[in-house]
């Protein structure tokens, strides 16, 4: 016996005690894995490297890229799962086992480094995506990158897009008319340092730069908008019809709540709903406009609400978050005083799916009315040519995803009665008063009155989605100031003329009579 052992092989090394029972009793346990993963952890942690520096791309694939390179980092986190927290095994005790028994973390193989090492990795990922990825988001929804994608991908976008050129190529020379027989242009609105192919977003993102860098130099023109009561006033020097404004107080709270005490008391003197806006809370999320209205005039309401709401907003900073050049932008705001206008309301029938004025957004260009969006409709598009161009915005529909349209006929006796010229003709107006190369013009239209629209406020950073319409848009707003700076045409464009003035914008008196802007041009 013992010379047959001494033939025998020698037995292969004693296993490490892994697995308890199993071991002993010569069963297999699980198998064993390395203690650390870095090739998916490196993997992984290279693609979110990549996908921050993509998010600061220019280029014409970097949103694209951006998300590639995410759904990549997602993968690669999730293998780290897998081989980390041996999911396979757990996924193989599920299709094994009859009677499936949650295994125990000795089991599985698992430790607590384990379970801590995929812990500081997931967090730091999820920190990641919600304190960058997610910010950024925010600010390239409405990247006009997204239409190259959706133009190429998908069919209908590339149909929409053609039509978009078609109507642009139509509104070109009637553009460039326009900067050279009915336009001049305020200095201030001449300083915007743009290059060729610059974005929409871009174009924007430069204006406001602009206007950082003259308010060094003590020029705030940005009040025309970001000021409601100097925008009001504006209006009301140069007769361009808006809502009846009934006061506009500047002084302090106690002004300003003695006035509201006086519309308290002597509610029969005023025409309900009367509107509290802030001259100074201009965005929209800053939510600067109370209703008032008699039943929020009732001694409860009004002690309890009206006036500590306008003592709040009296004290609260403007704050134009969520957007790429919101640093600047709050510089700015930051130098308004605050303040409160009382308005009384727009008399027009309210057709509108929310019981509100039918309102249009015009976006004129160097004094040229190019497209007006009802966002109420969320979103007809109203074109020069008569046309209704209508993009479904529900996730649910294919034309959220490819920025295709079809045509509308709900809004199509705004064009039949001759209330969306009356509406072109007020914005370009409102335009060319001011002397700015782009603006957003909102406009109240009333049913019964077809010549008689009135402009409700407008906008010098429009947040608004114009589809395919954007980067015509873009090329429009850039091409007459690319010629200013190349002291030649740029590809046709005239150079506009500007005004010689240094009065800011807001503080414009209407011209003399026949007069074309400001004042004298050259």
């Amino acid at each position: 016996a013992r010379g047959r052992e001494a033939l025998l092989p020698p037995a292969p090394p004693a296993r490490a005690r892994r697995g308890g029972r199993a071991a002993r009793d010569g069963r297999r346990g699980p198998p064993a894995v390395p203690a650390r993963h870095p090739r998916p952890v490196a993997a992984g942690l290279l693609a979110v490297l990549e996908c921050q520096m993509l998010m600061g791309s220019k280029g014409s694939g970097g949103i694209y890229m951006t998300w590639v390179t995410f759904a990549s980092a997602c993968a690669m986190l999730l293998v780290f799962a897998v081989y980390l927290l041996r999911i396979d095994s757990l996924i193989a005790r599920c299709t094994n086992h009859a009677a499936f028994r949650w295994p125990t973390p000795v089991q599985m193989g698992l430790s607590k480094g384990r379970v801590a090492a995929f812990g500081s990795t997931s967090g730091f990922f999820l920190v990641w995506v919600f304190a960058s990825l997610l910010q950024w988001d925010d600010v390239a929804k409405h990247d006009s990158r997204w239409n190259a994608i959706r133009s190429t991908l998908t069919t209908d976008g590339k149909d929409a897009f053609e039509r978009a050129r078609a109507y642009w190529e139509i509104q070109k020379p009637l553009i460039q008319e326009s900067l050279k027989t009915n336009f001049t242009l305020h200095p201030y609105f001449a300083r915007t340092e743009l290059w060729e192919g610059a974005r929409w977003d871009e174009v924007i993102n430069m204006r406001i730069e602009s206007m950082g860098k003259q308010l060094d130099n003590g020029k705030k023109g940005f009040m025309i908008e970001k000021d409601k009561c100097a925008m009001f006033e504006f209006f009301m020097e140069h007769e361009i019809p808006i809502p009846p404004v009934l006061t506009i107080l500047r002084g302090s709270k106690d002004e300003v709540e003695a006035k509201l005490r006086d519309v308290h008391t002597h509610p029969s003197a005023y025409q309900f709903p009367l509107f509290l806006k802030g001259c100074h809370l201009t965005q929209g999320s800053d939510k600067g406009m109370r209703a008032l209205t008699p039943k929020k005039l009732e001694k409860g309401s009004f002690e309890k609400d009206v006036i500590p709401w306008m003592k709040k907003k009296w004290d609260q900073r403007p704050n134009d978050s969520g957007r790429a050049w919101a640093e600047v932008m709050n510089r700015l705001l930051d130098t308004l005083p605050p303040g409160f206008a009382i308005q009384g309301p727009f008399r027009g029938m309210r057709v509108s799916p929310y019981n509100t004025p039918l309102e249009v957004k015009v976006e004129v260009l160097w004094g040229r009315a190019y497209l007006g969006l009802f966002a109420d409709f969320h979103d007809i598009i109203a074109l020069r040519d008569g046309s209704l161009e209508f993009t479904c915005r529900d996730k649910a529909c294919s034309q959220w995803w490819s920025h295709g349209n079809v045509p509308d006929l709900r809004l199509k006796w705004a064009v039949e009665n001759g209330h969306m010229e009356a509406v072109w003709t007020l914005a370009e107006r409102v335009a060319q008063a001011i002397g700015i190369d782009e603006a957003r013009i909102d406009i109240f239209i009333d049913p019964n009155r077809p010549k008689e629209p009135v402009v409700n406020e407008i906008s010098l950073s429009s947040g608004h989605e114009y589809m395919y319409h954007t980067d015509f848009l873009a090329e429009a707003w850039a091409a007459p100031h690319l010629s200013m700076a190349g002291h030649q045409r740029y590809h046709g464009w005239p150079k506009p003329i500007v005004r010689q003035t240094d009065v800011d914008v807001h503080l414009q008196k209407k011209p003399p009579l026949g007069g074309r802007g400001l004042a004298a041009v050259l």
